[in-house]
């Protein structure tokens, strides 16, 4: 299969959004479709129903990442890689209770971004 499938990142701080592209990009990720809020991301996500979730917790707006998520959910089970610099119990608990979901805090170790993004989409299509 050549085409790779669309992901979603919300994601408010530029140079991470930056990152995140070249990282995607440099493994064959092409349809990445960017957001800065979290009612954007809802948004974007029943446009383009995306197979993966990129989600910063700590968004701009009125709705952070995980109430983001929780809306998505109504319509879309992608799983979700949250990416965060704040790894408190709370706020972790709390995004892993929107399942099926990740957890990984900034900085961004690049290997470790794509392995969890290549395990989450091969779980996502019932591949083995």
């Amino acid at each position: 299969m050549d085409a790779k499938p669309p992901i979603l990142i919300a994601e408010d701080e530029f140079m991470l959004t930056m990152l995140l592209e070249h990282i995607l990009n440099r493994n064959g990720f092409n349809d990445l479709h960017f957001v800065k809020t979290g009612d954007d991301a809802v948004t974007k996500a029943k446009e383009v129903n995306p197979s993966l979730i990129l989600m910063d917790i700590f968004l701009e707006g009125s709705i952070d990442g995980i109430d983001a998520v929780q809306e998505i959910r109504n319509f879309n089970m992608a799983p979700v890689i949250y990416i965060t610099g704040n790894s408190d119990y709370l706020t972790k608990s709390r995004a892993m209770d929107t399942g099926p979901s990740s957890y990984i805090v900034k900085p961004i170790d690049p290997e470790e971004l794509m392995e969890l993004v290549q395990e989450k989409l091969k779980n996502s299509n019932g591949d083995s």
